[in-house]
């Protein structure tokens, strides 16, 4: 499905160690990126690049720091 990554936050679920970075392809070969908690399913929007993704995930606004 994808590939285990290391995040600055972890969800708000609580779920850290096996949050995902998930690759998928649209048609033509374009590929796309997100952010997927498995613990509760809450992703972040489809990008380009996988920065792009890992950026959105660790800049969540809405999210609250857990430590």
């Amino acid at each position: 499905m994808g590939q285990v990554m290391m995040v600055k936050r972890r969800c708000v679920c609580g779920e850290w160690d096996n949050v995902t970075l998930v690759t998928g392809n649209v048609p033509f070969g374009k590929k796309f990126y997100y952010v997927k908690c498995p613990g509760c399913g809450r992703e972040t929007a489809k990008h380009t690049g996988p920065e792009e993704a890992v950026r959105e995930w660790n800049h969540m606004e809405d999210w609250h720091e857990q430590d």
